[in-house]
């Protein structure tokens, strides 16, 4: 036996050892990761009630809103939403169906009795189901940004609501706000465990020729 075909045969069991656990913190870092997202943006809190969400009728109520979001193109409205301070944080959910390959641009603005604004959120998804056909439905759920409102009262949800259709909207109470610490910590694992692979990768000896 030669030196090399020595030198790889003592390295081959020392390469498996560290690869063995270092492939553990990469498949328990992603796990942790998807799941913690999960949970934040769909399952955290309680579920307080489904809303209607309708085309938008432009109340007189709600004069001085139509003015201040003329520009965003109103398309739906919700039923009266109550809220109070012993929710916050609350969230809500929207559900959607769209086709498999589809995009939905969403934005959103909670406004109180005097038609205030009082929280908004915008942005766009895209979902593009590789092999499905463009005529494939599919239920969508986007958990939003969380917020608080300082008084309690009847609030109304205004959206404009741009792609798919059947949508819905949900409301959870005292959700959990996403913890930039855990993302980071779970991150840096997930990055030096894949780092650490691909160096072993580079490292591992070659079968001699």
């Amino acid at each position: 036996m030669d030196d090399k075909t020595s030198t790889a045969a003592t390295a081959t069991p020392q390469l498996k050892s560290m690869m063995t656990p270092t492939l553990w913190l990469v498949v328990t870092s992603g796990i942790f990761l998807f799941l913690y997202s999960l949970y934040i943006n769909q399952f955290s809190g309680s579920r307080v009630d489904d809303f209607a969400v309708v085309p938008f009728s432009g109340q007189p109520a709600f004069h001085q809103a139509q003015s201040l979001f003329a520009e965003r193109n109103i398309t739906h409205e919700s039923t009266a939403i109550e809220l109070n301070s012993d929710m916050m944080p609350a969230k809500f959910v929207v559900q959607v169906v769209t086709p498999a390959r589809g995009q939905l641009d969403y934005q959103l603005s909670l406004l109180d009795e005097q038609g205030n604004e009082v929280w908004r959120e915008s942005g766009q998804q895209y979902w593009d189901k590789s092999g499905s056909s463009d005529s494939a439905e599919k239920h969508r759920t986007l958990g939003l940004t969380p917020f608080s409102i300082e008084h309690s009262g009847h609030y109304t949800l205004l959206a404009s609501l741009q792609g798919g259709y059947d949508h819905g909207i949900t409301l959870r109470r005292n959700v959990a706000e996403a913890s930039i610490v855990i993302y980071a910590i779970a991150g840096l694992a997930l990055l030096s465990g894949i780092l650490m692979l691909v160096r072993a990768g580079k490292n591992s000896p070659q079968d001699p020729a």
